[in-house]
């Protein structure tokens, strides 16, 4: 049985290294219908493209063309599995340093790319109440960090922890004078997840929040690992700025992997005082 990874080939790629196998096969978003294998057996379907993302790297497909693509690939091989790579970013931003956003928190996210990902979670929770003898699961992961692309690391949790090893010296503009409280996800966590949701029993359709950092504020680990020279603060009168996730769901369901240390939780404070010590 085979498996797709459809419209990111930096996921796929990392897919394919983790199993060392060829029965993951990679479709970009707008696949011509008439080229496709229509003969494989079909494990699991991962849903990972986003055509707002993709316009920077000069692919074109609506939003609508795109949920097409995804109906059309679900008729015809009907697999175990549809995993949707949604986002945190479905939720939105609060105002409250406190708010934790749980998997049944409303979805008040109201960029494009947060309004996208709704959308495609309605779409694949309409799949659902249709193909009874599928299983479906929703991810949404925090900002990434461990996440290449090209060879280079360009999230922004990334580039601040990797700045001393980087040949290229970028300016670091910060919005909201740093102050916003996030959690991250560790890429090698979302790779684990469809893995072990392909090849085990799952309920009929499930949500799964991914963050693998404790929550911090932007401002806390930037001055803990970049120059002060090359920081910009940017203010913003902007009140609603925070997002941090449970992930109470995710340790249940992984809790193997993280008691081997195959995958771990990064305690931001305890390593700030870490290096605050080296430093001193």
């Amino acid at each position: 049985m085979f498996s797709i990874v459809l419209g990111s080939k930096k996921l796929f790629e990392a897919i394919v290294k983790k199993t060392n196998d060829d029965i993951w096969k990679y479709l970009e978003s707008n696949y011509n219908k008439d080229e496709i294998n229509k003969d494989l057996e079909l494990n699991s379907l991962v849903v990972a493209g986003s055509p707002t993302l993709s316009k920077s790297y000069g692919v074109s497909i609506s939003l609508q063309d795109f949920s097409n693509q995804i109906d059309y690939l679900v008729q015809l091989y009907q697999p175990k599995n549809v995993i949707l790579i949604s986002s945190a970013s479905v939720y939105g931003l609060s105002d409250n340093t406190n708010k934790i956003f749980f998997e049944d928190s409303e979805l008040l996210g109201n960029s494009e790319y947060a309004l996208e990902k709704i959308h495609l979670e309605n779409l694949i929770s309409n799949i659902a109440g249709i193909y009874n003898q599928m299983n479906f699961l929703i991810l949404r992961p925090a900002g990434y960090y461990n996440c290449f692309n090209n060879n280079r690391r360009n999230s922004l949790i990334d580039r601040i922890l990797n700045f001393e090893y980087s040949p290229i010296k970028d300016n670091f503009k910060i919005k909201h004078n740093g102050k916003q409280i996030r959690d991250f996800c560790n890429f090698d966590a979302l790779v684990y997840m469809i893995l072990h949701f392909s090849w085990h029993e799952n309920k009929r359709l499930s949500i799964m929040n991914l963050s693998t950092s404790q929550a911090f504020k932007i401002c806390e680990i930037i001055e803990i690992y970049l120059p002060i020279n090359i920081i910009t603060y940017l203010d913003c009168d902007e009140r609603h700025i925070h997002s941090q996730l449970s992930n109470e769901f995710m340790l249940n369901q992984a809790n193997d992997a993280f008691s081997d240390g195959t995958l771990k939780l990064v305690n931001q404070e305890s390593e700030f005082k870490v290096r605050n010590k080296l430093n001193a």
